[in-house]
């Protein structure tokens, strides 16, 4: 789900005028003249005269406020302010800045995007983002006074969605100007939300074996009273392991998905050579640096908030079913 960060500002940047307007004669004093000019200094391979109408700095310096200040707010493996902080200002947005501008001004001038034999994490998300499932699908632009949106909306049929980027043109000097995207944070919301699905599709057939293999059931779940300071608490379930396949296996891997105010816990546990039917204990310390847990220790636990996910099961015979965390 990574691609999104790079895939977007790029698209925006590299084919917001690649042939999606027509071939159009206006006015100069209309927004329009400005898109045309954008789309010939891509198609004659003219970065001057490209970022002359589109303020690259800008739109990517937004897109990593609002993409990256996102993605960090799902950071987990970090818990101070600071730290955060740190992390943005010191390595995320620098990289992402460099990177998405590297390579639409690589992408315009040539044509092509090259990379280094060893790319860093966000040249390697570009190199990964499959850009061409994505066309333009619809665009129109709407002119208020000295503002207007260019509204352009993709469709990707290999995720089997639409999203829309609204561009801000403004004029200034000699025409129109692209300065900025308005719904980065919503593009960024909807394109995750279609990886997502996307995901689950391409699982679907490996849950239904895995189901036809395994039958788990929670029979019990109970809160208990932690440590001794009060801090943290300890979560007791009981699950139920049915075996319904002849095959032999060597280990079962899931885990417990507890819903708990919109966000999710996770209980993981694993069992080895299971045969029949048996009952497991799991347990999870919940702690109190978590908001989803706090949650958990102050409200307790419904039934409808529990799941049971199997994630991997693995056959003696070196076969094995697994649930895929990413798209391949």
């Amino acid at each position: 789900m990574k691609k999104l960060l790079i895939l977007l500002p790029i698209f925006l940047i590299v084919v917001v005028g690649a042939g999606i307007f027509g071939a159009m004669q206006v006015k100069k004093s209309k927004p329009s003249y400005s898109i045309d000019h954008i789309r010939s200094s891509i198609r004659n391979h003219d970065y001057a005269s490209f970022s002359h109408y589109v303020d690259v700095d800008k739109i990517t310096e937004h897109a990593a406020d609002e993409i990256l200040k996102q993605q960090l707010a799902e950071d987990v493996t970090t818990t101070s302010m600071n730290e955060l902080r740190a992390k943005f200002e010191n390595q995320m947005k620098p990289e992402f800045i460099n990177a998405v501008k590297n390579a639409a001004e690589q992408y315009i001038s040539t044509g092509k995007v090259y990379f280094s034999e060893n790319p860093n994490a966000t040249e390697k998300f570009i190199q990964d983002a499959h850009v061409e499932t994505i066309r333009i699908n619809r665009l129109y632009v709407m002119q208020e006074g000295s503002a207007a949106t260019a509204r352009i909306t993709f469709a990707d049929d290999d995720l089997q969605t639409f999203f829309d980027l609204d561009a801000t043109l403004r004029k200034s000097g000699d025409g129109w100007h692209i300065t900025d995207v308005d719904n980065w944070k919503k593009c960024y919301a909807d394109y995750k939300l279609a990886l997502k699905y996307k995901l689950e599709r391409i699982n679907e057939p490996i849950r239904s074996q895995m189901k036809d293999a395994v039958e788990l059931k929670i029979t019990s779940v109970r809160i208990g009273e932690g440590d001794e300071y009060g801090f943290s608490k300890d979560l007791h379930l009981n699950v139920r392991v049915k075996i319904l396949t002849g095959a032999p296996i060597e280990k079962i891997s899931a885990r417990v998905v507890i819903d708990s105010d919109k966000e999710q816990v996770f209980a993981p546990f694993e069992l080895y050579q299971p045969t029949g039917e048996q009952t497991l204990d799991v347990e999870k310390i919940l702690s109190p640096f978590v908001k989803a847990e706090v949650n958990l220790m102050k409200h307790g636990i419904h039934g409808e908030d529990l799941s049971l996910e199997i994630l991997q099961i693995d056959y003696e015979d070196g076969s094995s079913l697994k649930i895929l965390e990413e798209l391949p």
